[in-house]
């Protein structure tokens, strides 16, 4: 499905299907004037089937090419969110980190991670960094949530990978954004609220966006002025938080 905010029509580059792990593909976004705003990394949601390969997406198409046509360099990708397996998709976006560091497009002190759903689990790649600038949450998971009767979910994988308990932890955070939805699972907005309680409890700056009749995917659900507002706003907010050059 499209985003609900068209790219507007723009001179773009897009480089497709860039190996940046192993089989692993990225695509590649940029002005065609080029020059080196902020680089934003679109992180896609899960658990996702095997195999599965969320980039080609039409919506993540049109984050990248809006990105681009905003003046930024946005990096979309595949990664192996699948099953419980966090461990080795967090392995995936480290990796593609690594690779836009050392992309021509690329600012490497410049960058943005945007992360939707499930990827919200990937933002604490965000944290304790300074070449990270800011993150973004869209409807995102913020804590680890064990299903019942599984018992894939352990202390030490809380510890790493839940943003709220690294939050809690004193991690170094970066600006965030976060866009929530009014009628997303109890269980998620559940965890957003603890999250934003603990980030204004420890003075980390914060901008919160909520689309009161918001489906989980909003951007391409609630084709609507507020899902627009919001998705301008957000990178309003990438704009502000980039550094001099």
């Amino acid at each position: 499905m499209p985003l609900v905010l068209p790219p507007p029509a723009a001179e773009i580059r897009v480089r497709r299907d860039v190996l940046y792990s192993g089989d692993l593909e990225a695509d590649v976004y940029s002005p065609a004037a080029g020059g080196h705003q902020a680089t934003i990394l679109f992180i896609h949601g899960g658990p996702v089937p095997e195999g599965a390969k969320p980039k080609g997406m039409r919506m993540f198409g049109d984050y990248g090419a809006l990105a681009a046509a905003m003046g930024f360099t946005g990096i979309t990708f595949n990664h192996r969110f699948f099953g419980s397996d966090i461990g080795r998709a967090a392995e995936d976006v480290e990796a593609l980190i690594a690779f836009a560091r050392l992309q021509p497009e690329v600012d490497p002190q410049r960058l943005f991670l945007w992360a939707f759903s499930g990827g919200g689990l990937f933002l604490t790649l965000a944290f304790d960094r300074s070449d990270v600038r800011g993150a973004v949450a869209y409807y995102a998971v913020l804590d680890v949530i064990a299903r019942e009767g599984s018992n894939a979910v352990t202390s030490a994988i809380r510890a790493r990978f839940s943003p709220l308990e690294r939050l809690r932890a004193g991690a170094a955070v970066p600006p965030l954004f976060l866009a929530c939805a009014g009628r997303d699972l109890d269980e998620l907005k559940a965890a957003q609220e603890r999250f934003v309680g603990e980030a204004l409890r420890r003075n980390v700056e914060i901008e919160l966006m909520t689309h009161p009749d918001g489906l989980h995917g909003f951007d391409i659900l609630n084709d609507d002025e507020r899902s627009r507002s919001i998705l301008r706003r957000t990178f309003e907010f990438i704009r502000e938080h980039m550094p001099p050059m």
